[in-house]
C-alpha cells in the first residue's frame, strides 16, 4: 500500500494490517498438542501458552522442557510436578513456590535441594522436614499419612496451614541470583537491569520482561532468545534482532525495522510491514528501493512527530484483545468499567456448553482412584465461578500417578489462584526488617511478609 503523508500513519497501518491474513496460533513444531498458542516443541500437551519442548504436560505457562507436569508456571526441566511456580528441576512434588532442585516434597517456598520436606521455607539440602521441622524418616511418613492429601479438603487445609507457617520467616526483597545492580523480580546472571521481571542472562536494560540474553533494551516483553540488542517498545523480539522498534513478533535476525508486526528470517529495514520473510527495504509491505526508502521513512517520522505518534506503541484501541482476556489482567487487575474508562477494549464473556452429562463437584468420588474414566465424558461444574470444564484423559492418568484429588475449579480459576502468591510488578523502597539499610522490593510496606535485604537473607538461610 502507498503511504498518505496527509494521513495518521498509525491509522493507515492499522486499516492495512487488517487486509491482510494473519495467522490463527504462534506455534512451531508440536506434535498431538491441542489448545496450544504461542508454543513449540511440545509431545503430547493440551492447553499451553508460552512453552517450549514440553512432553506430556497440561495447563503450563512460560515452562521449557518438563514431562509429565501439570498447572505450572514458570517451571523448567521438571518432571511429575503439579502446581509449581517459579521451579526449576524438580521432581514428583506438588505446590511449590520458588525451589530448585527439590524432589518428592509437599508445600514449599525458596528450598533448594530438599527432598521429602512437607510445607517447608527457605531449606538447603534438607530431608524429612515437616514445616521446618527435622524427623526421621519413619516419623515424618506416619505423619504426612495423617493429613488426608488424596482429598481436597485434606490439601486445602494443608495449604491454609502452609501460609501461616510461611509468614514467620524471612523473604527475600528480590527473587534470583549473580546479579550486579538489578531492581525487579526473578532475576538470573544479569547486570544493570531496571525493573525487569523474569530475566535471565541480560544486561543494561529497563522496563523489560520474561527476557533473556538481552543488551540496551528498554520496554520489552519477551524475549530475547538467543540474544537481541537495541529493542525498544518490542513485544517478543529476538533471536538476534537488532536495533528493533514498536514491533511485535519480529526476530530471526531482524534488523532496523520500525512499527512492523510478524516479519521474520532476516528482514531488514521496513517500516510499517507486517507477514513479510526475508525481506528489507519495504514500507506498507510495499518494496522500495534502498534510496527510495531512505527518503521516504524520514519524511514519514516528521509526519507522526507533527501527529505525536513517532514513539508511542500501536494505539490501544487497536488491540484485538479486551483486556480481560490477556495477562495484563492479572498483573495490573481493573473493573470492565475501570478498563473502558481509560479506552482498552472489553470482551464479554459468552456462556459456552460442552457436550455431555453434567456432573456437580459434591458427587464426584473425593479419591482419583475411585473415579471411573466416564468422567472424562462428563461436564463437570467450577467451584468457584460456576464456569463449565472437562477433564482431559492426560489429566486423569495423571491425578491417579500423583495421588492427587480432582480438582474443584476450572482451569482459569486454577490459574488464578496459582498466581495470587506472586508479587505485583510494582517496586517500592522500604527498609530492610533486620539491618535497616535501604532496599528495593516487590513487597510493600503494609504486607505482613517479614522481608530482608540479600545480604541479611543469605545470612539467615546459610
Amino acid at each position: 500500500m502507498d503511504v498518505d503523508l496527509d494521513r495518521s500513519f498509525l491509522e493507515q497501518y492499522h486499516e492495512f494490517s487488517n487486509r491482510i491474513p494473519h495467522i490463527s496460533l504462534q506455534n512451531v513444531a508440536n506434535e498431538n498438542a491441542y489448545y496450544v498458542s504461542y508454543s513449540g516443541w511440545n509431545k503430547n500437551c493440551y492447553w499451553l501458552f508460552y512453552s517450549d519442548h514440553n512432553q506430556d504436560c497440561c495447563y503450563l505457562e512460560d515452562s521449557f522442557r518438563n514431562q509429565n507436569c501439570m498447572d505450572c508456571s514458570y517451571t523448567h526441566r521438571s518432571t511429575f510436578c503439579y502446581e509449581t511456580f517459579f521451579c526449576t528441576n524438580c521432581y514428583n512434588s506438588r505446590y511449590l513456590q520458588g525451589c530448585t532442585n527439590c524432589r518428592d516434597s509437599w508445600f514449599l517456598n525458596n528450598c533448594i535441594g530438599c527432598s521429602n520436606c512437607f510445607g517447608c521455607v527457605n531449606l538447603r539440602q534438607k530431608q524429612y522436614c515437616i514445616f521446618n521441622e527435622q524427623c526421621s524418616k519413619e516419623d515424618y511418613t506416619s505423619r504426612i499419612h495423617t493429613l488426608d492429601l488424596k482429598t481436597i479438603d485434606g490439601i486445602e487445609g494443608a495449604r491454609e496451614r502452609f501460609s501461616r507457617h510461611a509468614l514467620a520467616y524471612p523473604h527475600k526483597c528480590l527473587e534470583g541470583v549473580q546479579n550486579d545492580t538489578v531492581s525487579g523480580n526473578y532475576i538470573n546472571n544479569s547486570k544493570n537491569i531496571r525493573s525487569g521481571y523474569i530475566i535471565e542472562h541480560s544486561r543494561d536494560c529497563a522496563y523489560i520482561n520474561d527476557c533473556q540474553k538481552c543488551t540496551d533494551c528498554m520496554d520489552m516483553d519477551g524475549w530475547g532468545g538467543t540474544g537481541a540488542q537495541l529493542v525498544y517498545e518490542g513485544q517478543t523480539v529476538g533471536e538476534g534482532a537488532n536495533n528493533v522498534a514498536f514491533c511485535n513478533y519480529t526476530f530471526t535476525g531482524a534488523s532496523d525495522i520500525y512499527y512492523s508486526d510478524l516479519c521474520l528470517n532476516n528482514c531488514h529495514n521496513l517500516f510499517g510491514c507486517f507477514g513479510l520473510h526475508k525481506k528489507q527495504y519495504c514500507i506498507l509491505n510495499k518494496q522500495y528501493t534502498q534510496k527510495e526508502y531512505e527518503i521516504l521513512v524520514p519524511k514519514i517520522i516528521a509526519r507522526m512527530r507533527a501527529g505525536g505518534e513517532w514513539g508511542q506503541f500501536s494505539p490501544v484501541k487497536d488491540s484485538p484483545y479486551g483486556y480481560n482476556e490477556t495477562a495484563a489482567q492479572h498483573f495490573f487487575p481493573l473493573t470492565k468499567e475501570q478498563a473502558l474508562s481509560r479506552g482498552f477494549p472489553w470482551k464479554e464473556e459468552e456462556e459456552k456448553s460442552l457436550p455431555g452429562k453434567r456432573i456437580e463437584m459434591h458427587k464426584v468420588p473425593r479419591i482419583s482412584d475411585d473415579i471411573e474414566d466416564t468422567i472424562c465424558d462428563a461436564v463437570l461444574t467450577c467451584s468457584d465461578s460456576g464456569k463449565l470444564f472437562k477433564i482431559q484423559k492426560l489429566e486423569l492418568a495423571f491425578y491417579r500417578t500423583m495421588g492427587l484429588p480432582i480438582p474443584s475449579y476450572h482451569p482459569d480459576i486454577r490459574y488464578r489462584r496459582r498466581h495470587l502468591p506472586r508479587n505485583p510488578r510494582k517496586l517500592w523502597k522500604r527498609p530492610c526488617m533486620k539491618c535497616g539499610k535501604g532496599m528495593e522490593t516487590t513487597y510493600a510496606p503494609e504486607r505482613p511478609e517479614i522481608v530482608y535485604c540479600e545480604e541479611c537473607y543469605l545470612k539467615e538461610v546459610y
